[in-house]
């Protein structure tokens, strides 16, 4: 039976190549990538020819119709192999949406793993590794960044960021978390690789260096919870507001804005301590 598999590829050495995946550039026939000509250009350097090979284009604005021609492949018989311009498909390019409408449609899909730019970072940060979460490109828009960064527990994070924003990013954290610990690591796995550890206060005198440009992944550790909690009293009086009939969602609405945390973890704590009593 064909598949949809997914092909995690090197992230900056060729030599990084697993030899499953090698196998699959080598014999495969139809691939979709987000570009074809960085593609081609990699099976240069990897010594595989690209003759013969049928490449189509996967991106962020493919449309869901795009998506259903891509799997007319597999449905044809034949495998169709998804690949990243580098790490994985899922993670790097935009392959999910493609992967959802396979398992919908009944195609069986498959990955063949390879190296992962997050678990590398964790490796290379000296940060604890567990927990962690990965968080991919945060918006654009400073005011959503400082209120998706505001909502973060306890543990490791790990974010993706472009050249031109790295710096600022990185203030918009410092600023809200100076207490906690910080690796950047710049063009990993490729020749100029650079890790950089600092803390908030320490600032960018310790990495002015590796700035602006390259390919970054930065992490922070949070050594506790550093969202707000609903003080003692506070709780108290929500509680006997619900009891008395106060709506739920409003009053979950309001402490969100007072203690600027998510609507939805207020009413998850105040739902659980309601219970309790």
């Amino acid at each position: 039976m064909a598949r949809l598999i997914l092909l995690n590829m090197p992230i900056g050495q060729v030599a990084d190549l697993t030899a499953r995946v090698r196998q699959a550039l080598e014999n495969g026939v139809h691939f979709a990538v987000e570009d074809s000509r960085t593609f081609r250009e990699f099976l240069g350097k990897a010594g595989i020819s690209s003759e013969g090979k049928h490449v189509l284009s996967l991106h962020d604005h493919s449309s869901e119709a795009k998506w259903e021609r891509l799997l007319e492949i597999v449905w044809s018989g034949q495998d169709l192999y998804v690949c990243s311009e580098a790490g994985s498909p899922i993670l790097s390019d935009p392959a999910f949406p493609l992967v959802r409408l396979a398992y919908e449609k009944g195609v069986e899909v498959d990955s063949y793993s390879g190296i992962s730019a997050v678990t590398a970072a964790l490796e290379l940060a000296g940060l604890p590794p567990l927990p962690f979460a990965f968080h991919g490109f945060l918006s654009r828009d400073e005011g959503k960044v400082k209120g998706y960064l505001s909502t973060l527990g306890q543990g490791t994070h790990v974010f993706f960021e472009a050249p031109g924003r790295i710096r600022q990013t990185l203030e918009l954290a410092m600023e809200l978390w100076p207490q906690a610990d910080y690796a950047v690591v710049k063009e990993m796995s490729k020749t100029f690789q650079k890790v950089v550890r600092f803390t908030g206060k320490e600032g960018f005198a310790a990495f002015d260096d590796v700035m602006e440009r390259g390919e970054f992944v930065w992490l922070v550790h949070l050594a506790s919870d550093p969202r707000p909690r609903l003080p003692e009293n506070v709780r108290r009086e929500a509680i006997a507001m619900l009891e008395q009939g106060a709506g739920q969602k409003a009053l979950s609405r309001l402490l969100g804005e007072i203690l600027e945390r998510p609507s939805k973890e207020i009413y998850a704590e105040l739902m659980k301590q309601t219970k309790e009593y």
